[in-house]
C-alpha cells in the first residue's frame, strides 16, 4: 500500500510540477484579497503549496491543523529496543545533526553487547566509514580513536579486523597448520606456500582479505584430504588461492565498532548534548562526535575505575572508586586539598550547578558548595531542640540503631567548648539555645544503595535508591513509599509481606530486605502494639534514574515510571511504561526520552515560534505598495497549540480630486489589516484539526465619492478550518477552508462583496529523509468559493494548482522551487527560494518570482525572519 501511495504522489507531482498559486480567480467578485497573499517566504519559494506541509508558524495562515502536529505541538513516538541488546544499563543522547528537535539526536546506550547507537531508525554497533584507496585500516583507527600508542593501537586493530572479516583469525591459523602438516617435507614450493599463508594472515589484520579466495583454499584442502594426503598439484592450487586472497586495497566501507576503544567494563554514560562520556573500569572515554579520547589518572582522575557520571550544565561530574572529580569538556578538574574532597567509592553523584553538588561516598552523603566538601550542613537550633530531636529530624529509617549512630556523629562534629585551661578534652555539646548554629550530619548512614541524585530548582534533594525515593526538605528526610503502623494484634511476618502483593519473587525478596532495613528486631511474629514501617505506595520500589520535564519529576524504576507534580504522586502511564520496569528519563532542551525494558518512548516538545515577513508588493506597478505580517505560535502541554497572525497591506497614497475637476484637493492612504487567532490540536495520533478566527479592517478612503455618504472603510470577520492527516511517516494530506464569513460592505450594503473564501486540498511527500538530507515535494489544488455558477467546465478552469519542492541539507541550508498555475487569473510563473537555519533558533528565508512574460507578480522578493526561542 505504501508503495502505491508513493507512486501515486510521484505521478501527481510530475504531472503538475512547478505549480503554485496566489489565487485571484473571480477577482472581481471578492473583497479583502490580501487575505490570500502568502504569509511566508518559505512557502512562497515552494509555490505557496503549503496546506499539506504546515509545519512552521505560518500554519496559522495556511492550515491551522498544522498547529496540532509536531514540531509545533507535542508528539509521542515509540521506538523498540532490540531483544539482543536488553536490558539497557545506561542511556544518553548526543546531538549529531542540525536542528533542534529529537531527530537531531542519537541515543547512545550501554547494552548487554556493549556500546550501541540508535539513530531514530536502527541500532548501530559501530561507525561506517567510506574509505579511499590511499588509506589503511591502521591509519583510520588511529585517527578516529585518537590513539598513537602502538601497543594500544594493535589491540584496537585486532578488534576492527574481527568486525570487518567474514571469518575468524583462528580459522586461518587452523588452515595454515593443517596445510603445513599435510605438505610433504620435500615439497619444492614450501617457501612460497609459507609466504602465501603468512601474507594471508597479515592481510586479515589489515582488512584486505578476499574471503572467497580463502573459502576456495579451504575447499581445496578438504577435497585433497579425502584420500588422507595432498599431492604437489593440490598444494600448488592451495598456495595459489592463499596468495591471491590478499587484496590490494581495504574495503570501500569499513566498520569501526565502538567497543574498539574500550579496554575495561562499561560502567556509566552521560552527555552534555554536544559531547558523550562513557565511564569504564579502565578510564573515562570522551567522544566529540568525530573522535574518541580516553582519559585516565594521568589526566587528573582520582582513579581509572569510573563508578558514575552526571552532567551538570556543560560540565560532567565524575565518580570513581577513589572519590569525585569534574570534567569541564576539555580537562579533568580534580578537587584540590583545600576542597576536602571525600575519598572512597562514589556510588552516585549529581547537582544543580558546579557550586551545588552532592555525592554518596561509601555510605555517607557529601555536599560541595563551590569551595569545600562536607557531610553536614549548618543548622540553626530552634526552641526545645536537643540532640535527640535533631537526630529524629535527620533520620531516614528512624530505627534506634540509626538514632544511636547519628548521635555519635553529631557529637563528634559539635564538641563542647572547654571551660578552662586545665579542662579535659571537650565533650559533646548537649544543650543549646534557639538560634545557635550547629553542624548537622546529613545522614547517620545510608543503608540503601543510591543509584541517582537529583537537585531541584528549589534546592530540594532527591535520592533514587534500591529502597525507593528519599527526599530532603525543611531539614527533614521524607520517605513517601513507606508508612508506620502500630499493629492492633499479633501478625506474622509472612502476612505483612503478602500485603505487598509483589509481582514476582525478586520483588518480594527486595521488599523483605527493605522491611529489615526500616525495622529493628523483626521476628517471625510481630507483637501487637509494635510500630512497623511498611510499604505504602510504588515509590518504595527501586529507582534507577530521576529526571525532570517542566514542573514534573520522573522516577524510572523497577515498578514502573512514576511522576510527581509537586503535590501528588502517580504512575506516569506513558505508552504502558507506568507499570513496567524502566531504566532512565532523559531531557535535552524541549525533548524528553523515557527508556523502558523493551522500548523507548519519546516526547517531542512543541516549539514556540515567531516569524515576520516584508514584501514590496507588485513592484512593476507601483513602488509604494508593501505587505507585512507577523505570526507566532505557542504550545501548551494540556491545551494544544495556539497561534496568532497580524497582517497589513498598504496600497500607497492616492490623490483626491473633485467630482467635476481633475485638480487635486488632497491625499489619502488605503490599507487592509487583519488579526487572526488560531488553535490546533491532535484528534488522533495521525489526524490533526485546527480553527482560526480573524478580524478584518479595510480602509480604502476616508470619505465616499461624489454624492456617497460615509467613509470608504469596512470591518468583518472570517473563520478558517483545517485538517491534516499523516497517512504515513512520509506522506501528509491537508485540507483547509479559509476566509468563511459574511460579506464586506463599505458605503452601500447593496454592493457588499464576499470574502475570498478558498478551498485547498493538498498532498506532501518526503522523497528523501536521511540523516543529513531531506526532500519534500508537495502539490495542492485551490478553488475560490466565490461566484460559483454551477458550470463544470468553468469550475475546472478556475482551479488553481500549486506545487513545490524543498531540499534541506543538515537542517542548515534549504533550496526551494515552485510554480504558479492559475489559468483564470492569467498567472503562470515560476518561484524560487532559499533558507538559512542558524543555531537551531534563527531562520532566514527568501523567495523570488523572476521576471516572466506578461506576469504581474514579476520580480517580487519576499524576506522572512523566524525565531524559535
Amino acid at each position: 500500500m505504501r508503495v502505491k501511495l508513493a507512486v501515486l504522489i510521484s505521478v501527481a507531482f510530475l504531472l503538475v510540477l512547478g505549480t503554485a498559486a496566489e489565487s485571484f480567480a473571480n477577482i472581481s467578485q471578492a473583497a479583502a484579497l490580501f487575505l490570500r497573499i502568502s504569509s511566508s517566504a518559505r512557502a512562497a519559494g515552494m509555490g505557496d503549496a503549503f496546506v499539506a506541509v504546515a509545519d512552521d508558524a505560518t500554519a496559522v495562515h495556511w492550515n491551522p491543523a498544522g498547529l496540532g502536529a509536531y514540531p509545533l505541538a507535542d508528539t509521542w513516538i515509540e521506538m523498540g529496543i532490540r531483544s539482543d541488546l536488553r536490558p539497557l544499563k545506561g542511556v544518553a543522547v548526543l546531538k549529531t545533526r542540525g536542528g533542534g528537535n529529537y531527530q537531531a539526536y542519537d541515543v547512545w546506550a550501554i547494552t548487554s553487547k556493549g556500546l550501541y547507537r540508535f539513530d531514530n531508525k536502527r541500532w548501530h554497533e559501530g561507525e561506517l566509514f567510506e574509505t579511499r584507496t590511499d588509506q589503511t585500516a591502521e591509519k583510520i583507527v588511529s585517527q578516529y580513536f585518537n590513539v598513537t600508542d602502538q601497543d594500544k593501537l594493535n589491540v584496537m586493530i585486532d578488534k576492527v579486523a574481527r568486525a570487518n572479516n567474514k571469518g575468524s583469525y583462528e580459522s586461518l591459523v587452523e588452515l595454515r597448520d593443517k596445510v603445513l602438516a599435510a605438505a610433504p617435507s620435500d615439497y619444492s614450493g614450501m617457501a612460497a606456500l609459507q609466504s602465501a599463508i603468512d601474507s594471508m594472515l597479515t592481510a586479515y589484520r589489515q582488512c584486505r582479505l578476499n574471503w572467497d579466495e580463502v573459502s576456495q583454499a579451504q575447499e581445496l584442502f578438504a577435497s585433497g584430504m579425502k584420500d588422507s594426503s595432498l599431492s604437489e598439484r593440490e598444494i600448488d592450487r592451495i598456495s595459489f588461492a592463499c596468495e591471491h586472497a590478499k587484496t590490494r586495497f581495504i574495503p570501500e566501507e569499513l566498520t569501526l565498532p565502538y567497543a574498539t576503544t574500550f579496554t575495561g567494563e562499561l560502567t556509566a554514560i552521560s552527555s552534555t548534548g554536544e559531547m558523550l562520556l562513557v565511564g569504564t573500569t579502565d578510564g573515562l572515554v570522551k567522544y566529540t562526535g568525530k573522535t574518541w579520547q580516553t582519559l585516565a589518572i594521568d589526566a587528573g582522575l582520582p582513579s581509572n575505575n569510573i563508578t558514575c557520571l552526571q552532567t551538570v550544565g556543560n560540565s560532567t561530574l565524575v565518580g570513581t572508586d577513589q572519590g569525585p572529580a569534574r570534567f569541564n569538556g576539555l580537562t579533568v578538574e580534580p578537587f584540590d586539598s583545600t576542597a576536602n574532597a571525600p575519598v572512597g567509592i562514589v556510588s552516585a553523584i549529581g547537582g544543580r550547578s558546579n557550586a551545588d553538588i552532592y555525592a554518596v561516598v561509601g555510605n555517607d552523603l557529601f555536599h560541595f558548595d563551590g569551595k569545600a566538601w562536607s557531610n553536614w550542613q549548618k543548622y540553626a537550633a530552634v526552641l526545645d531542640d536537643t540532640p535527640d530531636t535533631i537526630a529524629d529530624r535527620f533520620g531516614i529509617y528512624r530505627t534506634p540503631e540509626e538514632r544511636t549512630a547519628y548521635l555519635a556523629k553529631f557529637a563528634a562534629m559539635n564538641p563542647a567548648k572547654p571551660s578552662g585551661p586545665d579542662s579535659a578534652a571537650p565533650a559533646s555539646v548537649t544543650s543549646f539555645t534557639a538560634g545557635d548554629t550547629l553542624k548537622a550530619p546529613y545522614v547517620a548512614e545510608l543503608k540503601s544503595k543510591v543509584n541517582a541524585i537529583y537537585v531541584g530548582l528549589d534546592k530540594s534533594l532527591w535520592l533514587g535508591t534500591e529502597h525507593g525515593v528519599f527526599y530532603f526538605e525543611q531539614n527533614r528526610w521524607v520517605t513517601p513509599g513507606y508508612r508506620t503502623d502500630t499493629l492492633k494484634q499479633d501478625q506474622s511476618l509472612s502476612a505483612l509481606i503478602e500485603n505487598r502483593q509483589a509481582r514476582d519473587s525478586v520483588t518480594a525478596n527486595a521488599y523483605v530486605a527493605a522491611l529489615y532495613v526500616f525495622n529493628s528486631g523483626l521476628t517471625d511474629t510481630v507483637k501487637a502494639g509494635t510500630a512497623v514501617t511498611l510499604y505504602r505506595n510504588p515509590t518504595s520500589a527501586p529507582v534507577n534514574n530521576i529526571g525532570s520535564y517542566g514542573s514534573r519529576l520522573y522516577f524510572a524504576g523497577s515498578d514502573g515510571l512514576l511522576e510527581y507534580d509537586g503535590q501528588e504522586w502517580g504512575r506516569a502511564d506513558v505508552r504502558g511504561l507506568g507499570h513496567g520496569s524502566s531504566t532512565a528519563t532523559l531531557t535535552h532542551k524541549n525533548e524528553l526520552w523515557f527508556v523502558g525494558s523493551e522500548k523507548m518512548v519519546l516526547k517531542g516538545g512543541g516549539r514556540p515560534e515567531i516569524s515576520t515577513m516584508y514584501v514590496k508588493w507588485l513592484p512593476t506597478l507601483s513602488d509604494d505598495l508593501y505587505y507585512t505580517n507577523a505570526v507566532f505560535t505557542i504550545n501548551t502541554q494540556n491545551w494544544g497549540t495556539f497561534g496568532g497572525d497580524i497582517t497589513f497591506i498598504s496600497y500607497g497614497k492616492f490623490v483626491r480630486t473633485g467630482s467635476t475637476s481633475p485638480e487635486p484637493i488632497g491625499e489619502f492612504e488605503s490599507f487592509d489589516f487583519a488579526v487572526t487567532g488560531a488553535y490546533g490540536t491532535s484528534l488522533t495520533n495521525r489526524l490533526k484539526a485546527g480553527l482560526g478566527v480573524k478580524l478584518i479592517y479595510s480602509k480604502l478612503s476616508d470619505q465616499g465619492a461624489g454624492a456617497e455618504q460615509g467613509k470608504g472603510s469596512a470591518t468583518g470577520f472570517g473563520v478558517d478550518l483545517g485538517l491534516l492527516w499523516h497517512t504515513t511517516n512520509r506522506m501528509n494530506v491537508g485540507v483547509a477552508v479559509t476566509n468563511i464569513g459574511p460579506k464586506i460592505s463599505y458605503i452601500d450594503a447593496a454592493q457588499a462583496d464576499d470574502l475570498p473564501r478558498n478551498l485547498a486540498v493538498g498532498v506532501s511527500y518526503k522523497l528523501i529523509q536521511s540523516e543529513y538530507n531531506r526532500l519534500i515535494v508537495t502539490t495542492e489544488v485551490n478553488k475560490m468559493l466565490v461566484g460559483l455558477d454551477g458550470k463544470i467546465q468553468r469550475e475546472i478552469k478556475e482551479l488553481v494548482i500549486n506545487s513545490g519542492a524543498e531540499f534541506t541539507y543538515a537542517n542548515l541550508i534549504a533550496a526551494r522551487a515552485g510554480y504558479i498555475y492559475d489559468d483564470e487569473g492569467k498567472i503562470k510563473v515560476w518561484t524560487v527560494g532559499a533558507g538559512l537555519h542558524l543555531f537551531d533558533r534563527f531562520r532566514f528565508d527568501f523567495a523570488y518570482i523572476p521576471s516572466q512574460k506578461d506576469a504581474a507578480l514579476n520580480n517580487i522578493l519576499r524576506l522572512s525572519f523566524s525565531v524559535m526561542p
